[in-house]
């Protein structure tokens, strides 16, 4: 039986794939990965500006435009030209092949999907898209989050959270002595109170670019942790955040609002779920002042030979959450320890270069 519902799976993917990317019989003018590559190479040579190419296409198609971000949910604007431009040959590509308006692409999507995979496991169908994102991604020279897998692959997350949700919430309604209209109208006040609330949504069930990353930087503590000196709880917050600053460029002024519509600050929202603790009163202000904290003792690493990571070993192994881990009165630790925490960063640097092309 197992089989046979993968075998089912595997058909029901190839179905919307196919669909999305292949039916070149249908679209003589089929852009294919070599023209759009060659396309790519003219973005990147006209501008590094952010929000160049899509002010450009905004211009020239308005109501397409409103379209592709209102399907992605993505503000383009603050996108680097290169993603706006993947996004946009993407939605382009798949509404074409599907003969399908770009408004309707995630309705029909998710109309046709629910029709024909009841009965399927979700983690095998997440596991069977993960892998046809990457494929997807590597046959057009895209970026994963930036395919039509990517997108689907995204819906069916925030469906499938949504669902948990209700169920979660029609479980508990249905253990109270209530008739089924005022459960009903329970469950829609409930339901209107989170959304209005402005509560940061949880963003850690996807599989977008910065869940990856937050999930790279856990496996760097756990490098860490094994390839040095095992670290305490409050020591693999501290290199989490450590980790984060080899992998994402994050700004050191976040405050209690964010915009979603950016990758930072999604991953920023994620490492604060993760750092969040009781010993710490101020989680944003503590992450933005050791990404800065790490950010320095990073360069003064790459620019000294002399420099050591003394103060980082301090912020890992003797007084995590302090205020100015850069300030130490006594270090009784041996030299040794300091050249071989020096040379397991080095390594990490290349663990991380390698994990990235994989995930990425």
């Amino acid at each position: 039986m197992t089989i046979i519902i993968i075998a089912i799976v595997v058909c029901v993917l190839i179905y919307f794939l196919v669909r999305s990317n292949k039916k070149e019989e249908k679209a003589p003018r089929q852009m294919q990965p070599a023209d759009l590559m060659e396309l790519t190479k003219k973005v990147v040579a006209q501008s590094n500006k952010k929000g160049f190419y899509w002010q450009d296409f905004k211009n020239r198609k308005p109501d397409q435009a409103a379209d592709i971000e209102a399907l992605t949910g993505k503000d383009l604007s603050k996108a680097t030209d290169i993603d706006a431009f993947q996004i946009v040959t993407t939605v382009q590509r798949w509404s074409q092949n599907a003969g399908c308006p770009i408004n309707k692409l995630k309705d029909n999507f998710l109309k046709e999907f629910e029709a024909i995979s009841e009965g399927m496991e979700y983690e095998k169908i997440v596991e069977m898209m993960k892998n046809k994102r990457s494929e997807e991604a590597a046959h057009f020279n895209i970026s994963q989050d930036n395919t039509v897998s990517a997108f689907m692959l995204q819906w069916l997350q925030e469906k499938h959270q949504k669902e948990s949700e209700s169920s979660l919430l029609n479980s508990i309604l249905d253990k109270l002595d209530m008739s089924e209209d005022e459960k009903k109208r329970m469950f829609d006040s409930i339901q209107e109170k989170v959304e209005s609330s402005g509560l940061a949504p949880d963003i850690s069930g996807y599989d977008r670019e910065e869940n990856r990353l937050i999930a790279l930087a856990e496996e760097g503590v756990d490098f860490i942790s094994t390839n040095y000196k095992p670290l305490n709880d409050q020591g693999r917050t501290e290199a989490l955040i450590y980790c984060t600053t080899c992998l994402i460029n994050l700004p050191t002024n976040y405050k209690n609002e964010l915009d979603l519509d950016k990758k930072e600050d999604r991953y920023f929202l994620l490492l604060h779920d993760k750092v969040l603790c009781d010993e710490i009163d101020d989680v944003p202000a503590f992450i933005n002042s050791r990404i800065g904290f790490y950010n320095e003792q990073k360069r003064k690493l790459a620019n000294s030979p002399m420099y050591t990571p003394m103060f980082i070993y301090n912020a890992f192994y003797m007084n995590q959450f302090c205020e100015h881990p850069e300030i130490l009165r006594d270090f009784t630790e041996s030299p040794i320890e300091l050249i071989m925490m020096n040379a397991v960063l080095k390594e990490l640097d290349r663990f991380f270069e390698t994990r990235k092309r994989e995930i990425l």
